[in-house]
């Protein structure tokens, strides 16, 4: 109930477990109805980086908006819903699970089943890199990281049905296979992975460019309204 959008389940049942600091200082609330869950303002992606970083750009249209540096002010410091164009605070949007549409998006089977793939193995590949990542230097850890950070944005994007994902996947698994060979050849027994990498890679491009055909004929997402 603590993650509810409704307004009377703001800021309430902040203890979860240990519920009798709620009671102590006046922030439980009985869960009267199942509650509708979520943000406040939807973001509307499956893009995981998006979903950390989209409040800035809130924040940053709100300072566009103030006309003093004591409203620029208030807005980085005062709670949230504070309006600065207007100078007041906003109420917090009502919903309701009668006329509440959650964002989601169709996608084929096929993309779905590549995309548990993909998780999979990015997912066996970050286990050594976790565990041997002292022996690696900034620059080497600094890629590792990016390509990461990049499959899970494409998944989102390739989730959201947008055409262009395909050639952006297309060229992380030319990458990531690249950068497989160069990280994996000076290790004992390094040939044999690079090449089960190399032949990974191969695989899936294949696999995607079937998918990429398919989703061709398909129209492309561009807004959905919640």
């Amino acid at each position: 109930m603590h993650n509810g959008r409704k307004p009377k389940y703001i800021y309430k049942n902040h203890e979860c477990t240990f519920i009798i600091w709620d009671r102590m200082f006046g922030t439980f609330q009985v869960e009267e109805e199942r509650p509708v869950y979520g943000i406040t303002t939807p973001i509307n992606s499956w893009n995981p980086i998006w979903a950390n970083f989209s409040h800035y750009e809130h924040i940053g249209a709100q300072l566009r908006n103030a006309s003093s540096l004591t409203d620029k002010l208030k807005v980085l410091f005062y709670k949230p819903g504070y309006d600065a164009k207007m100078a007041v605070y906003q109420p917090i949007p009502d919903v309701s699970r009668d006329n509440y549409q959650k964002f989601d998006t169709s996608s084929a089977q096929g993309v779905n089943y590549y995309v548990l793939l993909q998780y999979g193995l990015m997912v066996l590949a970050t286990f050594p890199f976790l565990q041997f990542q002292g022996q690696l230097d900034w620059g080497q850890k600094s890629l590792i990281a990016l390509l990461i950070g990049l499959t899970v944005v494409n998944f989102g994007w390739l989730f959201e049905g947008r055409t262009w994902a395909y050639r952006a996947e297309a060229l992380r698994l030319i990458v990531c296979a690249v950068a497989a060979v160069w990280l994996l050849l000076p290790l004992a027994g390094g040939l044999w992975l690079a090449v089960g990498s190399g032949a990974m890679a191969v695989v899936s491009l294949g696999w995607l460019w079937r998918l990429a055909a398919v989703a061709s004929r398909q129209p492309e997402l561009e807004n959905v309204e919640v």
